[in-house]
C-alpha cells in the first residue's frame, strides 16, 4: 500500500495571475426626493410640509437679520455720542430716494432691476431709524446734531468748491473737473457734510438773540 504523500510532498501549486482590481467608481450622489412645491392658489395651510418648513426656515433668517440690524444701529449710534461732541447727518428723504424706477406705459423707466437692489440695500441699512436713536440719545450725552441739506455733497469740491457732476468719475473715485483733486466720493460728501454743520454752526452763534433766550 503506498504511502500517503505528505504535504512536504504535495506538488506546488501554480499561483494564478495577479488580477488587478477595476477603480472604484464614485458613487453618484442622489438627493434627498424633493418636497412637493408651493401650489399657487392654494392656502398655506394646505401646502405641503416641505413648503411649509421652507417658508419657517425664511421667516428665522429674516428675523436674524432684522436683529442683527437693530443691534449694529444701536452700537453705531452709541459709539457717536459718546466719542463725539458734535455729530452731523444729512437730511435724507428715504421714501424719495426709494422710489421706483418703473415709470408707466407711456415713459417706461430705465435700469429697474438696478434701481430695485439700490432701494434694498437703501432701506436694510435703516437711515431713519439711526436718525431717530441721534435723536435722542444726543440730547442725553450732551452732543449736539445738525442736520444739514444734501444737495451735491457727493458733486462739490471739498478743496475748491467746484460742484460739477462730472467730477464723480464713479461710485468711489471723486476728481474735481477744476483743480484736479482726486479722494474718495464718500470721504469728499462727509467733509462737505462737516462744512456744512460747522458753517450753520458758526450763523447760530453770529446769530443776535433777545435777553432771557436760551442758547
Amino acid at each position: 500500500m503506498a504511502a500517503r504523500r505528505g504535504r512536504s510532498d504535495a506538488l506546488p501549486r501554480r499561483s494564478s495571475p495577479a488580477v488587478a482590481a477595476p477603480p472604484r467608481q464614485p458613487t453618484r450622489w442622489s438627493p434627498a426626493r424633493p418636497r412637493s412645491p408651493y401650489v399657487k392658489g392654494v392656502a398655506a395651510w394646505e401646502q405641503s410640509q416641505g413648503w411649509r418648513e421652507a417658508r419657517d426656515h425664511v421667516v428665522r433668517l429674516q428675523a436674524l437679520v432684522a436683529a442683527r440690524r437693530a443691534s449694529t444701529q444701536h452700537l453705531l449710534t452709541k459709539r457717536l455720542v459718546t466719542q463725539f461732541a458734535h455729530v452731523a447727518i444729512e437730511d435724507l428723504r428715504v421714501k424719495n430716494m426709494t422710489r421706483s424706477a418703473k415709470g408707466t406705459l407711456d415713459t417706461p423707466g430705465r435700469g429697474v432691476r438696478a434701481k430695485s437692489g439700490l432701494n434694498r440695500a437703501v432701506l436694510d441699512v435703516g437711515f431713519g431709524e439711526i436718525r431717530r436713536q441721534l435723536e435722542y440719545k444726543a440730547p442725553l450725552h450732551g452732543v449736539r446734531l445738525s442736520v444739514v441739506n444734501p444737495a451735491y455733497t457727493s458733486q462739490t469740491c471739498h478743496r475748491c468748491g467746484h460742484v460739477d457732476a462730472k467730477s464723480r468719475r464713479s461710485r468711489d473715485l471723486f476728481t474735481c473737473t477744476s483743480c484736479c483733486h482726486s479722494t474718495h466720493a464718500d470721504i469728499g460728501a462727509a467733509i462737505n457734510i462737516k462744512h456744512r454743520a460747522l458753517e450753520a454752526l458758526e450763523q447760530e452763534a453770529d446769530r443776535p438773540r433777545l435777553p432771557n433766550t436760551p442758547e
